[in-house]
């Protein structure tokens, strides 16, 4: 199959290192430079994952770019299209070495996270180890096929997304229809949601090591038989996205 992805970043010299890795992946694509042409786009095709530019302007290309636009396209793209929505992939650029904005952007990220973004990667792209196609490859492998279509192709209509923010009591996480208690199976597969590198295997240790020791509400039990607290597990859990994101060159 084909995927198509869509691209929202407004900077033409990122979009063309964006398109070379598209390129080589076969992947098809169609990019928005703002959030109304983003939120349009959504509205009319279907799409195997989004790349989102972490800031970008509202209406016009010429706008300033504001981080609360990546946060509003995300509650909308939840609230509209609940678990049908595309994994989101996160793409910052903002300065690591100045402490105020590490901070903002850990803060940012856990937040952009929460509303359904999937994964982050840095520009400029790194050129080993996390790179742009590896990243994508990650997430697609973390999502259930999808076979979008293009504009004038039969197809069902997208569901449309709303004109302002979303509730918030709509947005999904990382993966559809989370219950209120976890197996530690359902709980790794979260886990691996914001921590880079890690397999299933030493996420469900990981889980087990740190139920053990009280980070989290379980029943009690051990093995198959445990059940998380589903609260208390994702308040951990981004705890743990800090962490990694810390240890990251960002």
């Amino acid at each position: 199959m084909k995927h198509i992805a869509l691209v929202v970043e407004d900077d033409p010299q990122s979009l063309d290192l964006i398109e070379d890795v598209l390129v080589v992946l076969g992947h098809k694509h169609d990019v928005a430079a703002t959030l109304l042409e983003a939120r349009r786009l959504v509205g009319t095709n279907e799409y195997s994952y989004i790349l989102l530019d972490i800031e970008f302007p509202a209406r016009s290309p010429r706008g300033i770019p504001r981080i609360q636009n990546a946060e509003s396209f995300l509650e909308d793209l939840a609230a509209g299209q609940g678990e049908d929505a595309p994994p989101v992939i996160i793409m910052n650029d903002r300065a690591a070495g100045d402490l105020d904005l590490t901070e903002d952007m850990m803060r940012l990220a856990m937040s952009l996270c929460r509303k359904g973004a999937m994964d982050l990667i840095k520009k400029p792209f790194p050129t080993a180890g996390r790179t742009l196609d590896r990243v994508i490859k990650k997430v697609l492998g973390k999502t259930p096929i999808r076979i979008p279509t293009r504009r004038g192709e039969s197809r069902k209509a997208a569901k449309p997304l709303s004109g302002g923010r979303g509730d918030a009591s709509n947005l999904r996480v990382d993966v559809p229809s989370v219950p209120e208690t976890l197996t530690v199976t359902e709980a790794a597969k979260l886990l691996m949601a914001v921590v880079s590198g890690i397999d299933v295997k030493k996420a469900r240790a990981r889980i087990s090591k740190a139920a053990d020791a009280g980070k989290f509400k379980t029943n009690g039990q051990k093995g198959r038989s445990r059940r998380i607290d589903q609260d208390s597990f994702n308040t951990w859990r981004f705890e743990q996205m800090e962490k990694d994101l810390a240890a990251a060159d960002w």
